[in-house]
């Protein structure tokens, strides 16, 4: 299964933090038992694009996204960054300058 190894991790925290998600049931073959399991909206494969939509517009240099990211080539970064309109850099800068 993809993403095995944190999943479990990733699930338990995100389940405690309150995040949004859904509890999946499912009866495993041959066992008479129901499982379940929180399964949540949010991945880490969706903060990776985040991270990189955020690096994009903060930093306008696709080169050291590319590096930043560790991605091999351009192609890829250019899945995974989005452009944001330049209005968004200062809400950005913000929320990862603020004190909690």
């Amino acid at each position: 299964m993809a993403g095995g190894q944190i999943k479990s991790a990733w699930s338990v925290a995100c389940r405690k933090a309150g995040l949004p998600g859904r509890t999946r049931k499912w009866q495993p073959k041959g066992s008479g038992a129901v499982k379940t399991a929180f399964v949540p909206d949010i991945t880490p494969h969706d903060l990776r694009h985040t991270w990189a939509t955020w690096h994009y517009c903060l930093h306008r240099d696709i080169l050291k996204l590319k590096d930043d990211g560790g991605w091999a080539t351009l192609s890829i970064v250019t899945r995974y960054a989005k452009k944001m309109p330049d209005e968004y850099k200062k809400d950005v800068e913000n929320w990862l300058n603020r004190d909690d």
